[in-house]
């Protein structure tokens, strides 16, 4: 499956990446019925978050310097 990404990495998604993207779902929403919490984040009869539904691609070489840059940071809340 990663050959489909061209080069691309899967990232989590984010509460920013959330909030970036929900006023187009929820322009969507209006203009085609394709429902937020009813289509898009139910999974199997139950409500999800985004971040366990939805994941991000993003170029490989962001991708990593992201994931180091998350590294990073959790190495320096033990401190």
């Amino acid at each position: 499956m990663d050959e489909q990404l061209n080069g691309g990495a899967y990232r989590p998604l984010s509460d920013a990446d959330w909030a970036l993207i929900l006023p187009y779902l929820r322009e969507n929403e209006r203009f085609f019925g394709i429902r937020i919490m009813q289509d898009l984040l139910m999974v199997d009869g139950a409500l999800k978050s985004p971040a366990e539904v939805y994941r991000k691609v993003m170029p490989r070489a962001a991708a990593e310097a992201q994931a180091k840059l998350e590294e990073d940071e959790e190495e320096g809340d033990g401190e």
